[in-house]
C-alpha cells in the first residue's frame, strides 16, 4: 500500500489509512485526510456522485465503482482524479485507488449556452411545454421532448422509460439514436431508484463494467407526483459532470414533462368519461325508441280487436243466428297474442321488481326478443331462431336485465341498418356447453359495418356490459369481415344446484362489483365464470390496466389480484391503488400460486390483507368476498 496511490475509507467515507503517493495526488497532507469523511475534499459539485457509488459498495448492491471527481487540495486547486472504489480486506473497509486525470479543475460558471442560464432553459421549457399541450398520445410526448433533450445536452442518444418501481426491468418507450439497453443495468440500485423517486436527476457510468472508455447515463425522473410517470436516459460521451443548477434546470424539464404525461392521461380519462356517458346516453334513447315503438305496435292491436269487435257486435247477428266474420276472429286473435307477447316484452322498461336470481327459460325469452324485434324492424330485416336439438335447461339469471340487454343489442344493430337501408340478418341459436347454456348472436350481411356504439357498449363496465353482468351472464364478442358474433353464457339450474349443496349461507350475500387482476386469460376466464353468478366482475390483465379502472371510480366492492403481475407485481400494485383510494385497498385479496419472488414472500407474511393460494376453492373465495364486502 505505501507504493500505491490508496485511500483506505470505513463504509461511511471516513478515512481510515492513506499512502504517501494518496497525499501527493490529492494535495492533501494525512493529518488532513485521516479521521475525516474523503467527501469532506471532493468539489460539491462531484460528491454526489462518490456518495452514491460508496453507500451501493457498502450496501453489496455492486461489487465495484468508479468515480471521476475532483479532489481540493490544500492549494484550492481541484486535481481531476479517477476513484477505483473496491471492498477491503477487512469487514467495514472500502479501497479508493487513485488515478490521475486530465489536471486541474476549478468550479465552473454556467456559460451562454448552458442550461443553468436561465436564458437558455425558459425557451427550452416553453418548447417542452407546447409538445406537452399539441401531444395526442404518451409516445408521442416522450418521443418528442425525448429529441428536445437529446438536442440540449448535446447527448449522442436517449430514451424514454416507462417507470416500472423496483422490478427488473423498464419498457422503453421511445428511443432516440441507437440506445444501449444494457446502459440501464446499474440503473436498477434501490439506491438509485430512491433518489429518482425523490425527482433528483443522477450522472452514472453508462458501461455497467467499469471500464476505462465509458459515456455517461443522465437520468431524469419525469415528476408529476410522489411517484414518477417516466424517466428519461440520455447517454453523452465522455464522463459527464452536472453542475447543481444545471442538474436542477434539468429536474424542472422534467416536471414539465411529467406534468405534460399526467394532464394527457387525465384528459384522456375524461374523454373515456365523456365517451361512456355519451353511450349511456345512447343507450338510454335507442332503448326509449323501442318501447315507444312497441307500445305503438300494442295501440294498433288495440285498435284492430277494438275494431273487430265493433264489427262482430253489430253485423254478426242476423235472423236469429251467428254469423261470424272467420277473418276478423283471426285477425281479433292475433292482434291479442300481439298486445299479450309485446306487454310482457315492454315489462323489461319498468324498474326492477326483484334483485334475486330466477330460473327462467331461456328459449322462451329469446322467443319473446325475436318476435317483438320483428315487429319494430318490419322490413329488411331478418331474425331466424334457430332452435336447439334437445331441450335446454332452464337458465339463473335477472331476466329483466337479460331481455334490456338483449333488446339493446338488436336496436344498436337494426337501426343503422334501417337507416341506411341496407339488407341485415341477425342468426341466434341455443346449445348447452358443460353447465352453461349459450345464446349466440351472429349478423348476416355482405355490406354492413358493426356500429361502433355497439362495440365501445360491450367494453368492461360499458352499458350493455353492465346489463349482461347484473343478468348474471357472461358476454363474449368478436367482429370480423363477417360482421358479429357475439355468445352471451348463463349457468344451467343444475350448476346453481349443486353449489348450493356444498354451502348454503343463511342469507345470500348482496351483488357487488368484484375486480379480478389476473395475467393468466384461463385463469382469468374461471374466475369470471365462478364469480359473475353472484357478483358484477371487471377484469384486468395488468397492474395499469387495474389502475386505470380503480381511477374511474366505478365503486369497486373487493380487488382481487394475482401477486405476479407482468411489470408491476401485487404489493406494488397495493401500493398505487392505496394512493388512489386507500379504503379500497384494505379490500384487495392477493392470489399467489406458490412460488414468488423473495420480496413478495416476505411482503405476503406480513400483510394484513388476506391471501388465498392457486387452486382456489371457488366457496372459500364466496365466503372471503362476502366477508370483506360492507352491508346494503
Amino acid at each position: 500500500m505505501e507504493h500505491e496511490p490508496i485511500i483506505i475509507v470505513d463504509r461511511d467515507g471516513v478515512v481510515l489509512r492513506v499512502s504517501d503517493p494518496a497525499c501527493i495526488l490529492t494535495g492533501l497532507p494525512r493529518d488532513e485526510l485521516e479521521g475525516r469523511k474523503l467527501g469532506e475534499h471532493i468539489l460539491e459539485d462531484h460528491r454526489v456522485r462518490f456518495d452514491s457509488e460508496l453507500a451501493a459498495l457498502s450496501a453489496g448492491e455492486e461489487e465495484h465503482g468508479r468515480v471521476k471527481c475532483a479532489v481540493i487540495g490544500l492549494d484550492r486547486i481541484g486535481r481531476r482524479l479517477t476513484m477505483r472504489i473496491a471492498r477491503g480486506e477487512e469487514d467495514g473497509e472500502v479501497l479508493v485507488l487513485l488515478e490521475a486525470d486530465r489536471g486541474a479543475v476549478a468550479a465552473q460558471e454556467p456559460d451562454s449556452s448552458s442550461l443553468g442560464n436561465p436564458g437558455r432553459l425558459l425557451p427550452v421549457a416553453r418548447r417542452i411545454s407546447a409538445i406537452c399541450r399539441q401531444a395526442r398520445s404518451r409516445d408521442d410526448l416522450l418521443m418528442r421532448a425525448l429529441e428536445v433533450l437529446v438536442e440540449v445536452t448535446s447527448a449522442k442518444c436517449g430514451a424514454a422509460i416507462e417507470w416500472g418501481g423496483l422490478e427488473t426491468g423498464w419498457p422503453i418507450i421511445a428511443c432516440r439514436g441507437a440506445f444501449d439497453e444494457t446502459s440501464l443495468t446499474g440503473v436498477f440500485r434501490p439506491a438509485v431508484v430512491g433518489r429518482l423517486t425523490r425527482g433528483d436527476v443522477m450522472v452514472k457510468e453508462a458501461d455497467p463494467d467499469g471500464g476505462d472508455e465509458s459515456d455517461s447515463l443522465i437520468l431524469i425522473p419525469l415528476m408529476s407526483s410522489a411517484t414518477p410517470e417516466g424517466l428519461v436516459a440520455l447517454q453523452a460521451s465522455g464522463y459527464s459532470v452536472l453542475l447543481p443548477i444545471v442538474q436542477q434546470s434539468l429536474g424542472v424539464l422534467g416536471e414539465v414533462i411529467g406534468l405534460g404525461l399526467r394532464s394527457l392521461e387525465l384528459s384522456r380519462m375524461r374523454q373515456r368519461g365523456v365517451q361512456r356517458h355519451a353511450a349511456d346516453v345512447e343507450a338510454t334513447i335507442a332503448l326509449g325508441r323501442l318501447s315507444a315503438g312497441l307500445a305503438y305496435e300494442i295501440n294498433n292491436a288495440a285498435t284492430v280487436l277494438s275494431n273487430n269487435a265493433e264489427q262482430l257486435l253489430t253485423q254478426g247477428c242476423s235472423f236469429g243466428r251467428a254469423r261470424l266474420d272467420t277473418t276478423a276472429v283471426s285477425d281479433s286473435a292475433a292482434a291479442v297474442d300481439t298486445i299479450r307477447q309485446l306487454t310482457e316484452a315492454l315489462s323489461a322498461f319498468a324498474p326492477e321488481q326483484t334483485s334475486e336470481q330466477e330460473a327462467v327459460d331461456l328459449l322462451r325469452i329469446v322467443e319473446l326478443v325475436a318476435a317483438s324485434v320483428r315487429y319494430y324492424a318490419k322490413r329488411g330485416i331478418r331474425v331466424t331462431l334457430e332452435h336447439p336439438d334437445e331441450d335446454l335447461p332452464p337458465v339463473v339469471c335477472r331476466s329483466h336485465h337479460l331481455i334490456r340487454s338483449l333488446f339493446l343489442v338488436f336496436v344498436e344493430l337494426v337501426e343503422p341498418a334501417l337507416a341506411e337501408n341496407r339488407d341485415l340478418g341477425i342468426a341466434l341459436s341455443l346449445e348447452q356447453v358443460d353447465d352453461d347454456v349459450l345464446l349466440t348472436v351472429t349478423t348476416i350481411s355482405s355490406s354492413y359495418a358493426v356500429p361502433s356504439v355497439l362495440l365501445t357498449q360491450l367494453k368492461p363496465g360499458a352499458v350493455l356490459s353492465r346489463h349482461v353482468s347484473r343478468a348474471g351472464a357472461t358476454v363474449e364478442h368478436q367482429v370480423d369481415d363477417r360482421g358479429l358474433t357475439m355468445t352471451i353464457s348463463l349457468p344451467a339450474v343444475a350448476e346453481l344446484e349443486r353449489s348450493h349443496t356444498r354451502a348454503t349461507p343463511s342469507s345470500p350475500p348482496r351483488r357487488g362489483t368484484v375486480l379480478i387482476v389476473e395475467p393468466e386469460l384461463a385463469v382469468l376466464r374461471s374466475l369470471r365464470r365462478v364469480l359473475e353468478k353472484h357478483h358484477d366482475v371487471l377484469a384486468a390483465r395488468t397492474g395499469a390496466e387495474a389502475i386505470e379502472i380503480a381511477r374511474a371510480n366505478l365503486e369497486l366492492d373487493v380487488v382481487l389480484v394475482d401477486v405476479a403481475l407482468p411489470r408491476m407485481s401485487g404489493p406494488a400494485l397495493y401500493e398505487e391503488i392505496r394512493r388512489i383510494d386507500e379504503p379500497l385497498a384494505e379490500r384487495i385479496i392477493f392470489v399467489s400460486g406458490g412460488v414468488v419472488d423473495a420480496a413478495v414472500g416476505r411482503y405476503l407474511e406480513t400483510t394484513i390483507n388476506p391471501v388465498i393460494a392457486k387452486p382456489i376453492d371457488p366457496a372459500s373465495l364466496m365466503e372471503l368476498i362476502a366477508g370483506m364486502m360492507t352491508p346494503m
